[in-house]
């Protein structure tokens, strides 16, 4: 076969619509599992149009959640915002196209799907004048995904309340169940519809759905969110942004409370001969991480001891499992979800710094999980100059050598990132300075006080020159770290480099006499690692670090405080 007709080929391909090439190939996918542990898929196709809550969803994304364990994905869907206003409500088939490629590409990694209608706000509000666009939107979507496989199920709407809610008890919502269930199976017959009950799929309103519909393809879900205090604690959607330090600590009295609740959908599902579900369960990011790990577990574990499918409470975003910043898994609340998962690497390699008077150079031995020559393990790096070509790179063996060029003084940003043959990815970046030889660490060995200090994590460990050493305050939000400097001098940099407990928001003060305090840098949205401060040239003796707001409530960790300048 020619060249030219290979390119031809591809290029005839490439125009094909979208929905040809799925529906060419929609029955070659081979699900052999169930849908026992899944992950939903938040904050990415419920958002309104023209708004960004953070997520997008990518294609390898559903090639982690197969690999880490999950056999199926929730994908919460805001077709309503995506659809004519009036008559005949068509949906825009652009959406469609977007929604039907995330589909495809769960299908792909032999993940079961479950699609629904999410935040359907009219509906909410004005449930009999929303019925006809809520039935037009199910004939849209039945039609669609007619031919896709049995493990395609779908869910009439997610979390009915308010007016919907209200409406004669709840017997308003019982009426739309049968009426886009007789939508839905004029061309699906046999695939599983989901729905649950008023007030958020509340497990108290499980018997207002009675009595069910007579259809053996149907099945009940539920929310779990309790104690909802402690679970969305911070949450400014909730209206508790404020309302934060709720804990769950697994005692007898809070484990009972769930086994109870659990138990009732049980009985539920036992006595309606039918199947039901978690739908959605976790833990806001704002609660303490070893509560939400804790919780997680116990909810995660009760679910399965009653052979109830879970699906929790999401991927990316703010309960998430998932650090789209760091490209890989959260491994203890992953590990709460799968605990027998494959395990996680969150570090790539160390850093060791090999510097003279005319060049510096980094070498990263990559960690083992992550490069092995006799398991073909993958190595992908890049590099972005931000100013001429400062550095040389070369990869030998696992160590990724970066060094800069004899005499460069200047900055790279340099991410690096690995994936092994599990599929698991790990991400790092750097920033790498040049600074002049001539200018020294004017932290080393300085006098530090800090507001406290837990056990020998003392402050001085910051000012050591080592970076292993850390100090540790106690819990509380409001902790502080102060250097003496011991004379006035010309401050131009800062690096902070944070422990495992970092501060999500901090302010760095100078003082020339430690009485009167200018604020030189504020960050509110901090994240753990290497923190690599420009300041302008500024006079200072003391330099305070007010830690405002730390990423768990038990205080705070910093291994060094690094300053540079004249």
């Amino acid at each position: 076969m020619s060249n030219i007709f290979c390119i031809l080929i591809v290029v005839i391909i490439l125009f094909l619509p979208l929905t040809e090439l799925v529906r060419a190939n929609e029955l070659d996918y081979n699900f052999e599992g169930d849908f026992k542990r899944g992950i939903n898929l938040g904050n990415a196709l419920e958002a309104p149009p023209g708004e960004d809550w953070g997520v997008t969803i990518e294609e390898y994304y559903l090639s982690e959640i197969k690999q880490a364990g999950f056999d199926h994905v929730r994908i919460p869907i805001r077709w309503s915002a995506r659809a004519e206003r009036k008559p005949p409500y068509n949906i825009d088939q652009n959406f469609m196209d977007r929604v039907q490629e995330v589909v495809h590409w769960a299908l792909e990694q032999e993940l079961g799907v479950i699609i629904n209608i999410h935040h359907y706000e009219q509906m909410m509000n004005q449930p009999r004048a929303e019925k006809a666009k809520f039935l037009a939107l199910w004939e849209q979507i039945s039609e669609h995904f007619q031919d896709y496989p049995e493990h395609l199920k779908f869910e009439l709407l997610n979390e009915p309340h308010d007016k919907l809610a209200a409406s004669e008890g709840g017997q308003l919502w019982n009426e739309y169940i049968e009426l886009a269930l007789d939508v839905i199976r004029e061309l699906n017959p046999e695939r599983k519809v989901i729905f649950g009950p008023i007030n958020w799929y509340n497990i108290n309103h499980l018997n207002d759905l009675t009595p069910l519909p007579d259809d053996e393809n149907i099945i009940v879900a539920f929310h779990y969110y309790n104690p909802f205090e402690f679970t969305h604690q911070g949450a400014s959607w909730a209206g508790r942004a404020d309302q934060t330090g709720f804990t769950w600590l697994g005692t007898e009295r809070e484990k009972r409370e769930i086994r109870e609740d659990l138990d009732q959908v049980i009985y539920f599902g036992k006595e309606h001969d039918v199947s039901v579900r978690l739908g959605e369960f976790g833990a806001y990011s704002a609660a303490n991480k070893e509560c939400r790990v804790r919780y997680t577990d116990y909810v995660a574990r009760q679910a399965e001891e009653r052979n109830i499918p879970w699906t929790y409470w999401e991927w990316a975003a703010g309960f998430g499992i998932y650090d789209q910043d760091r490209g890989q898994l959260r491994r203890e609340l992953y590990k709460a979800l799968i605990p027998e998962g494959p395990e996680i690497v969150n570090e790539i390699g160390n850093l060791q710094w090999d510097v003279d008077e005319k060049e510096k150079s980094i070498s990263i031995n990559l960690n083992d999980k992550f490069y092995d020559d006799t398991d073909g393990t993958d190595l992908a790096f890049s590099v972005k100059r931000e100013e001429n070509n400062l550095v040389e790179i070369n990869l030998e063996e696992g160590i990724l050598n970066i060094n800069y060029i004899p005499g460069s003084v200047g900055k790279t940003q340099i991410q690096v990132e690995a994936q092994n043959k599990a599929g698991f990815r790990a991400v790092q970046n750097f920033m790498l300075r040049v600074l002049d030889p001539a200018m020294d660490d004017l932290a080393l060995f300085r006098p530090v006080s800090t507001s406290s200090t837990t056990g020998e994590y003392k402050g001085s460990n910051v000012t050591d020159g080592a970076r292993k050493t850390e100090w540790r305050s106690k819990a509380g939000e409001d902790q502080w770290f102060e250097i003496d400097l011991e004379t006035i001098r010309k401050v131009e940099r800062i690096n902070l480099n944070w422990g495992e407990r970092y501060a999500l928001e901090y302010k760095i003060l100078f003082s020339e006499g430690g009485k009167e305090w200018n604020v030189v840098h504020s960050e509110v949205d901090n994240r753990r690692g290497i923190n690599l401060i420009d300041i302008e040239s500024k006079l200072t003796r003391f330099i305070r670090l007010k830690l405002q707001k730390g990423e768990d409530k038990m205080g705070y960790a910093l291994r060094q405080c690094t300053v540079f300048g004249e």
